[in-house]
This record gives C-alpha cells, structure tokens and sequence, in this order.
C-alpha cells in the first residue's frame, strides 16, 4: 500500500503514515494557489523523490495507475532522496494550514477540514524535526 510520509534524516521515529493522505493529492491546486498567494513554497516543492515522480511520467501512463506506481517504484529504488532543511517547511505548511482553516470559517467544507488535519499533523512532525535540528524528505511511500 502507498501513503504519503515523511522521513526524517536522523531515522528516530521520522516516518508517519497520513490517515488522509489522499487529501494532499485531491487538493494539490489549493495547496499552491494558497503558498503563492502567501509567498511560501508549496508543500510538494518537499517532495524528496520529485525526480522519481518525472521519470515515472515519461515511462508510463499517469492514468494506469499500477504502472504508474511501478515505475515510480523502480525509479525511487535507483535514486538518492534531496533532503531538506525543516525551518522552510514548517513555515510553509503552517501559513498554509492557518489560511485553508480561516476559509473554513466562511465556507464550511468536510473534505477541507480532513486536508486541515492533513497539515496540523505534518506541520507537528517537521515542528519536531526543528526541534532535533534533523532533516527530512517527503514522499509517496
């Protein structure tokens, strides 16, 4: 099974697996039109195997999502992750999440309050990495 994760470099207890991963894909287009409107880097802009991503769309069919996913797969295996620092990040997710949950207010949205959460629990996981001053990467897992 793939989810959406987060490692962190230093390996203690860095993985967490979402409960709506599907949340961060289905809203990608609100996730980047908020960070441009903030001046924040976009949440996928993160993502440790970005390349992976391109070498499995020029392989294979983003619409046979099997082979999809297997390419991926296979290109992830073949190359190293970009690390990040986790300062950038957490502010990016934090402005994000605080701007999507202040929408909420004026339009209620069940599906946008499992994105909210989505990002309370990641912005939690790279609050942590600052504090361990530890590295991370995100990634389909």
């Amino acid at each position: 099974m793939h989810v959406f994760g987060i490692v962190l470099e230093d390996g203690d207890a860095g993985f967490f697996e979402d409960q709506h991963p599907r949340y961060l894909f289905l809203y990608e287009d609100l996730l980047s039109k908020t960070a441009k409107e903030l001046n924040v880097t976009p949440i996928k802009d993160f993502d440790g195997f970005a390349e992976a991503e391109k070498i499995a769309n020029t392989v294979a069919e983003s619409a046979d999502t099997i082979e999809w996913l297997s390419a991926y797969n296979d290109a992830r295996d073949e190359i190293e992750p970009i690390w990040f620092e986790p300062e950038g990040a957490y502010h990016s997710v934090t402005a994000v999440k605080e701007s999507i949950k202040e929408g909420l207010k004026s339009n209620p949205d069940e599906d946008v309050e499992y994105l909210v959460e989505s990002l309370e629990v990641l912005s939690e996981m790279l609050d942590e990495a600052r504090g361990r001053d530890c590295r991370f990467f995100m990634a389909l897992m």
